[in-house]
Order: structure tokens, then sequence, then C-alpha cells
């Protein structure tokens, strides 16, 4: 449970937005980035356990990827960010 609170701080600080949980801690929700819908459910739906771990989807614009690396590279997020999320899912960062 640590491992995912420490991904939805760094998540929320990555997209710069309040987080919306989905069925406990498995599921984060958060307004997508790539095509700003704002309506009031977040569209952005990242998995945080299971088999799916890191996969992300939005069901607006249907942007997506399996891994949070994808996401953190599509957001052009700074490294800092990036070795942050290594440290915490135990992956070494490699440029």
């Amino acid at each position: 449970m640590l491992q995912q609170e420490k991904l939805v701080s760094l998540l929320c600080r990555v997209l710069n937005q309040n987080v919306k949980l989905r069925k406990g801690y498995t599921q984060a929700m958060f307004h997508c980035p790539f095509c700003g819908e704002q309506k009031k459910v977040p569209k952005l739906e990242i998995c945080l356990d299971g088999v799916d771990s890191g996969s992300w989807h939005c069901w607006i614009c249907h942007a997506r990827g399996t891994t949070l690396k994808s996401l953190f590279f599509k957001l052009h997020a700074p490294k800092q960010y990036i070795e942050e999320l290594f440290s915490i899912t135990g992956n070494v960062y490699r440029e």
C-alpha cells in the first residue's frame, strides 16, 4: 500500500492535479492532459495494482500506454520525476 501511496503522490505532482481514487487504491483517475477534457468526472484512468499495473488510458481521446514510464515520457516529465518513479517501482533508470 505504501508504494501505491507514493505513486499516487508522484502522479499528482507530475499531472499537477488532485486524484480521484476508484476501487480502493487500484485505479487513479485524472483529467486527461492530452485531450484537455475537463468534465466533472476525470477520464484518464491509471491502473495501480494487479496484472495491468502501470497501464493508463483516456476514455475520451484514447491515449494509452502500458507503463507509467511511457506516460511520464509522453508528458515530458522532468528527469527527477522519472528517477523517483524508478526508485518507487524498483527499476533502474538509464538515459
